[in-house]
Order: C-alpha cells, then structure tokens, then sequence
C-alpha cells in the first residue's frame, strides 16, 4: 500500500488529475446505467441463453442481447392478483333454553374481528322467534333486525319480518336473515339483534333454543 501511495505521489499534478476526472467519469457512468433500469416506463429487459438459460439484465435503451440469447421483458410492478378468498368467522352457535326477554333487549350478541378496512362482510343469522303481540285488529307483524355495533347495517338493513295468522295472536317461527354490510372498519364489532314492530309493538318476546350467526370477510 506504501509503495502505491509512494509511487502515486511521483505522478505529475496533471497526471493525477486526469486520473481522478477518469475515475468519477466511471462512478458516473456506472450510475447513469443502473439509473436506467428499469427504464421509463418501468419495464425491466433482460436477455437469457439459448443452451443454459442463464439471465443478465441489460439497459434496454443502450444494449442488446447477443444472438445466443432471447430478449426477456417484465414489469417492476406486476399485475394485481385475484381477489383473497373469503375468510369465515363464525361468531356464534348454540343450543340452550328457550328464554323470556324484554321486547326492548338484544335477542342475541357476538363480538367477531374483523381484519380490513376495505372488505364487506356476508352475514348469515338463522334463530328462532316468539312474539305475543295484543293488536286492536288486523293482523300482527314483527321484526328481527340485524345490527353491528348497535347500528342498522348499510347499504340494506338486514331483516326478517315475522307475520302472525290472525288478531292477538303468539308467533314463534324459525327464521333465516341474510345480507351483506359495508363500511365496517378493521377491529373488534358487536353483531346483535333486536325485536321492534312493524304495525305493532310486542307484549311479550321470547328467543329459541338454537342459533348460528355466521359472518363471511369478503375481499374486493
């Protein structure tokens, strides 16, 4: 290393100019090539032999491959894939007793996770229902609605409408309630349900024995 530095300070002034200027000149070249690929447009170009299949990657605007090589070309960014499967969250099921509940109250509440911000959510609630509704005539209707975090989902509310046979009448049907729900951030929510009338108020609310609420996170 001594010899070198000894041997480099004999070197005429203009000499060891030149030799710097040479220096930087290649530095700069170096980077004008690498700054080149990919090239404007993004594309990567490359050329790979015929017999191995090895690969080199070239600067597409200044170099070509040899004839013993094929021109490859791909995108710094490729295509967006599909769509992610949807991702199934069953919040809940059970069997227990059939139980008396204020009409005001939540019938049934889950908590579930849900894990972006841009996905929708399929939600299937299959239960079943007792209602005695005392009507002054006509014929006596209720709804189940569906609710996450204590708000009526968009773009539709999700609902089933319960129909009684005639006046005064004690409804108990089983029931399936279907829809999709959109807008929900990413994190912890609260699926519930609720009973509310529809001509009428209900006098007495019961809940069924068995229950699924099942929610699929779907991906756009």
């Amino acid at each position: 290393m001594s010899k070198f530095i000894n041997s480099f300070s004999h070197l005429t002034r203009r000499t060891q100019k030149m030799l710097v200027l040479s220096t930087a000149a290649v530095l700069f070249l170096g980077i004008v090539a690498y700054a080149s690929i990919p090239d404007a447009n993004g594309i990567i170009h490359g050329c790979y032999k015929k017999t191995s299949g090895q690969l080199r990657v070239i600067d597409g605007e200044t170099s070509s491959c040899d004839s013993n090589e094929v021109p490859i070309q791909w995108g710094q960014t490729g295509p967006q894939g599909p769509p992610a499967p949807p991702r199934l969250i069953t919040v809940g099921t059970g069997y227990g007793t059939f139980a008396f509940i204020g009409c005001g109250e939540t019938v049934r509440s889950k908590d579930f996770v849900k894990q972006s911000d841009t996905s929708s959510l399929r939600i299937t609630y299959h239960d079943s229902a007792h209602v005695s509704i005392v009507t002054a005539g006509g014929v006596p209707s209720y709804v189940v609605e569906i609710r996450i975090d204590g708000s009526a989902v968009s773009p539709t509310p999700i609902y089933s409408l319960i129909t009684g046979e005639t006046e005064n009448a004690a409804t108990s049907t089983g029931f399936t309630s279907f829809g999709y729900a959109n807008g929900i951030p990413a994190g912890t929510h609260t699926i519930s349900t609720h009973y509310s009338g529809f001509n009428s108020s209900p006098s007495n609310c019961f809940r069924g024995n068995a229950y699924t609420v099942e929610i699929e996170e779907i991906s756009f």
